[in-house]
């Protein structure tokens, strides 16, 4: 069932922790009922906040307070607007105070803005989650004054009116609208009004400040006389009137008349004893004695008002007769004195309360006389009926005159024997004289009848109430009810039986109107066609869930669970792992950086110019102005170079023109180089350097100016006439190394031998 709740609003107001400090909160305190008038008491609520204008339409500022336990609250709630989740304005520095500001432009939830007046209203619109949903208050508070106090710590302005200057220099010029003139002042001055303003004055002797002590008398109990000049003052100490009593050695008072002694409080004696001489003579009755010291009385008679005794039972035997030879008996008054008696029980006075169950036997009953009324009598035992002996074939037989007495049996009485039974209507057997069995006829009972409410459902066989056998409801007509414009209203007992029939009209929709495709929409009194807007989706809280007009183009839609709507937020950091396609437009690149296209097969190129890493002028294709590792390459083979050997032994390749150095003897040896073919032709010159995989310089350099296709090999000139030769090469048995060569021209680096040269 929706719960429907009441709010009522105790107070709203700005909540500072210093005078002169902005207000950071606004303190919002309220109470929420049921329509019953149970309080909501839930654990976990949630409050929306939303501040508008005036007219409710701009969403200036809104957050949610959640996590707010209302257990065992009554309803009532005190929560600060300011120190919740803000999400709207949902970026930037934006407080509740800034909300209330008037006279500059507000951002509006769903993109507009607006500029309110100097003096313009707030509206608070309130929502808030009591664990089954949202629930909107209802009216929005109106927040009447923007409170402007709020923003008395952005006042950078000059002062005025009797103060001038800055905050930080503040001066007085006025006192009460009064000048103040400091022309003169100094130290001891005083500002007096001299009729028109105030000017520094040297106050008058006497008139306050310091001065002299030209005389001291002494008071009452004091010693000294008057002092004009110097001299000492003491206290008048004594024992005699009008003295003052000084504690001497041990802290003890002096001796003294106790007759000048009044008003005394006795639990101020904490320690000693008082001498019995200075006790007083004690009179009238003794009640109580307490402390350590206890007040020790002789024996007290009994002429005295005592017991004569010093223990209970001596004080029992003083105050009461003699009790030697009274055993049994007990105290008797007779209004003056007590005396010792013996029990007596006056007639009649034994009721059945007082008489132990089962404690009158057989022969404690006496029933002589007569018995007019026995009521509930019950006899248990004995051959003695009240004394009434009877004989055989005789029973007590009881008569108002004679009570209980014995009388023959009735003549009819006795036993007997049953001749002949006869089976009557609805019963077979037919007649029995000896012994047989009657049972219900199969037939049922025909003239019998059935006593009221005897038939029950399980005696009733399937099928057997017809229509004709039902009762006839009164008000009831046979027909079919209901059509395409009238829709039946049915009464049914709580037997489940039709009692009335009714029918109500309808009134069937409207013609179709509009294009194709479209809905049914009402606008509160007739229905017509229409598209279905984003506008049409309602929230929650009944309002729009789409409260926005558009978004910006760095923007998207999200939904949002706290307001339940649908609002717009800028699109973030983007993986680029989410990018799986297609071409990356350049106005999405960072300013000045060239486009990189998909040269197909999962290639990246980029079709002309270069490329710079560390340098925003690269010189090359690939221009790298830093440290670079370099873990795999490939590069461009230019040549060809023959069989590598050491020594007499070849080296084999696993690559083109890679070669593993494994069957050359441990030692050093020498590396044979070939002749290159395929050189490229031209005028370029080649710088080539042999590499050796455990080798700390080069094997082998030379420099070649590409005058011809084909180069010779010598170890100390760019040319020659064969293969060249590089002695100290020193290699492990069992060992693999591994031999490439580089060329680097003006170009940049490629690989002279070697298609797939791994560094």
């Amino acid at each position: 069932m929706k719960q429907v709740w009441t709010f009522l609003l105790l107070s709203i107001f700005f909540l500072s922790s210093q005078v002169q400090a902005t207000p950071a909160l606004l303190t919002y305190q309220g109470r929420i009922l049921r329509s019953d008038g149970t309080p909501l008491q839930y654990h976990n609520v949630s409050f929306i906040f939303q501040i508008t204008d005036p007219g409710g339409s701009c969403i200036i500022y809104q957050e949610q307070v959640s996590g707010y336990d209302m257990t065992h609250s009554k309803g009532l709630f005190d929560t600060a607007i300011g120190s919740g989740t803000r999400s709207f304005p949902a970026s930037g520095v934006f407080s509740v105070l800034d909300s209330l500001k008037n006279g500059i432009p507000l951002s509006c939830q769903g993109g507009s803005s607006v500029t309110l007046p100097l003096h313009a209203g707030r509206l608070l619109r309130v929502s808030f989650w009591d664990g089954s949903g949202w629930k909107m208050l209802s009216p929005d508070s109106e927040i009447r004054t923007v409170p402007y106090a709020g923003f008395a710590n952005g006042f950078t302005g000059l002062l005025a009116g009797d103060v001038s200057g800055t905050q930080s220099s503040v001066s007085v010029d006025k006192i009460k609208g009064v000048p103040v003139d400091l022309t003169g002042n100094s130290s001891g001055k005083v500002l007096a009004f001299d009729g028109t303003k105030f000017t520094p004055v040297t106050p008058a002797s006497g008139s306050g400040g310091s001065g002299t002590v030209t005389s001291v008398a002494a008071g009452t109990g004091l010693l000294g006389g008057t002092i004009s000049i110097t001299g000492t003052l003491s206290v008048d100490v004594g024992t005699t009137t009008g003295k003052i009593l000084q504690v001497g050695v041990g802290d003890k008072l002096p001796s003294v008349d106790g007759s000048n002694l009044t008003n005394l409080n006795a639990s101020h004696i904490s320690s000693g004893s008082l001498p019995t001489a200075s006790l007083p003579a004690f009179t009238g009755d003794v009640t109580s004695s307490a402390g350590s010291n206890s007040l020790t009385l002789a024996t007290v008679p009994i002429t005295k008002g005592g017991t004569g005794a010093t223990s209970q039972g001596a004080a029992i035997n003083n105050l009461l007769p003699s009790q030697f030879g009274n055993n049994g008996l007990y105290l008797q008054s007779d209004g003056t004195n007590v005396s010792w008696a013996a029990p007596t029980l006056a007639a009649d006075s034994v009721t059945s309360a007082k008489i132990l169950d089962g404690a009158v036997g057989v022969a404690d009953l006496n029933f002589a006389g007569s018995m007019t009324s026995n009521s509930g009598l019950i006899v248990r035992n004995g051959t003695q009926f009240f004394n009434k002996s009877c004989n055989d074939n005789e029973m007590l037989i009881w008569t108002t005159s004679n009570g209980w007495s014995c009388s023959p049996a009735p003549s009819g009485g006795g036993s007997g024997t049953v001749t002949s039974i006869t089976a009557g209507t609805g019963l077979n057997g037919g007649s029995i004289t000896t012994s047989g069995t009657i049972s219900i006829s199969s037939g049922g009972v025909t003239s019998t009848e059935l006593a009221a409410n005897s038939v029950i459902t399980a005696k009733i066989n399937d099928g057997a109430v017809t229509a004709a056998k039902l009762e006839t409801v009164s008000g009831l007509t046979a027909g079919v009810y209901g059509s395409s414009t009238l829709i039946p209203s049915i009464t049914v007992d709580n037997k489940g039986r039709v009692t009335a029939i009714s029918t109500n009209s309808v009134t069937s929709l409207p013609s179709a109107s509009g294009a194709s495709g479209q809905y049914l929409k009402s606008n509160g009194t007739s229905w017509a066609g229409a598209d279905i807007r984003f506008s049409d989706i309602k929230n929650s809280l009944g309002a729009s869930a789409f409260n926005t007009n558009s978004c910006d183009a760095n923007q998207t839609v999200k939904w949002s669970s706290l307001t339940d709507m649908f609002e717009c937020q800028n699109i973030g950091s983007l993986d680029a792992s989410a990018i799986t396609g297609g071409t990356i437009a350049s106005a999405r690149l960072p300013a000045g950086a060239s486009m990189w296209q998909d040269g197909g097969s999962s290639r990246i190129h980029y079709s002309a110019g270069n490329v710079g890493i560390g340098t925003a002028t690269p010189e090359t294709g690939l221009d790298v102005d830093q440290a670079m590792t370099l873990r795999k390459a490939y590069f461009e083979k230019v040549g060809d170079l023959g069989a590598l050997s050491c020594g007499a032994t070849n080296i084999t390749g696993y690559a083109t023109n890679i070669y593993t150095v494994t069957a050359c003897a441990s030692g050093t040896t020498t590396l044979n180089i070939p002749t290159i073919t395929g050189w490229p032709a031209g005028s370029m010159s080649w710088n080539v350097t042999f590499f050796v995989t455990g080798q700390t310089a080069s094997v082998f350099n030379i420099s070649y100016n590409g005058a011809t296709s084909s180069v010779y090999w010598d170890k100390n000139s760019t040319g020659g006439s064969g293969g060249a030769s590089y002695s100290g090469f020193a290699v492990n048995s069992g060992t693999t190394s591994i031999i490439s060569c580089l060329v680097m021209n003006s170009s940049g680096v490629k690989v002279y031998c070697g298609v797939a040269a791994q560094y």
